[in-house]
């Protein structure tokens, strides 16, 4: 279904409250942000879910870029 339409939010709060019952950190990652596109949010939640969306990127980018990783956070080329 996200395949098909993007755009569908109810396929996307799928996906990623299955990722998240499954214990993978990339379904609360999602789930966060697709909570900061709701814009009737106060100033402090959605400094709640930025500090959170931070915290999950720290600890899981490298895990989640595999081997794209030193390219894309340590700036290593290779010729």
């Amino acid at each position: 279904a996200i395949f098909a339409d993007p755009d569908d939010r109810a396929a996307l709060m799928a996906w990623a409250d299955h990722l998240a019952d499954k214990g993978d950190p990339r379904g609360e990652f999602a789930q966060v942000q697709l909570a900061l596109e709701d814009a009737r949010l106060s100033a402090r939640a959605r400094q709640e879910l930025a500090a959170r969306e931070l915290e999950l990127l720290a600890a899981h980018e490298r895990e989640w870029l595999g081997d794209l990783a030193p390219f894309l956070l340590d700036g290593a080329v290779h010729r």
